[in-house]
């Protein structure tokens, strides 16, 4: 059920859903403030991600939308989901300052757990070998990044964790997602259920057509072997690109979507 069953009496919540969090440097940009906790990340550039023209990852905003609640940080609830069990305690030492210093509503996170369009248990592979993987590391196995060993998760529908956040059609809500070519998934999903057309405001992606480890790029590769592969991968992953920027360029959709990267 994707309508809202309140009354539009009800006050309006801001939500911030990240979905693969890494290390958090995301939920820092979102809505940046200079404060102890964010100083370091005060530019719409994280991790080499550029972000296209967007208020809600510039500092500047502050002066410009001053009066709007929506580019308020301090209005949102945060939700963080990521899959690596390793960036756990930075996770948790982010959401304690958060919540000690009063920088979001609230903080609620999900740590070990990767975004999905179903429940279960799955395997995290790592990306690389006899460490505890980065920022590459993937649900899909067949990611060019996907080689390192494979740590058993928790997998959450994005569905039940929208019906967890309680989302309602008159709150705002903004998604980020990095998720290592499982967006495609993900955004389907969303738009299948109708979600993403009525109870979701932004939505920042990171497609991954320019990754090589992750779309496949074939050029610069010496191995038959390996350029088959690396070909099959990337005529996947481009097909799922250029169908969801199709359905994506629709009018109902058009102005929901944020480059993130």
């Amino acid at each position: 059920e994707i309508r809202n069953t309140l009354t539009n009496s009800a006050p309006v919540r801001y939500i911030y859903i990240d979905l693969g969090t890494n290390d958090g440097k995301s939920v820092d940009a979102f809505l940046p403030t200079i404060t102890k906790t964010t100083k370091l990340v005060s530019q719409a550039n994280v991790d080499g991600s550029l972000i296209a023209n967007s208020a809600f990852f510039s500092s500047t905003r502050e002066k410009v939308f001053a009066n709007d609640p929506k580019y308020i940080k301090a209005n949102y609830e945060i939700y963080a989901v990521e899959a690596n069990p390793r960036f756990t305690e930075v996770l948790l030492d982010q959401k304690r300052n958060y919540t000690r210093d009063k920088i979001s509503k609230s903080y609620t996170l999900y740590n070990a757990t990767g975004i999905s369009t179903r429940n279960g248990v799955g395997e995290l592979i790592l990306d690389c070998h006899g460490c505890q993987g980065d920022a590459g590391s993937t649900l899909s196995s067949d990611s060019l990044s996907a080689f390192g060993i494979r740590v058993p998760i928790r997998l959450l529908d994005i569905m039940t964790l929208l019906k967890e956040v309680r989302t309602r059609r008159q709150d705002f809500v903004f998604i980020k997602m990095d998720i290592e070519g499982l967006e495609y998934d993900i955004v389907r999903k969303l738009i299948a259920t109708g979600m993403l057309a009525y109870q979701i405001d932004k939505i920042a992606v990171e497609w991954h057509h320019t990754a090589p480890y992750v779309f496949g790029h074939p050029w610069g590769n010496s191995s038959s072997e390996d350029y088959i592969k690396r070909l099959a991968i990337h005529n996947k992953y481009l097909k799922l690109y250029e169908s969801i920027h199709w359905i994506c360029s629709e009018e109902i959709f058009k102005d929901k979507f944020i480059n993130w990267g």
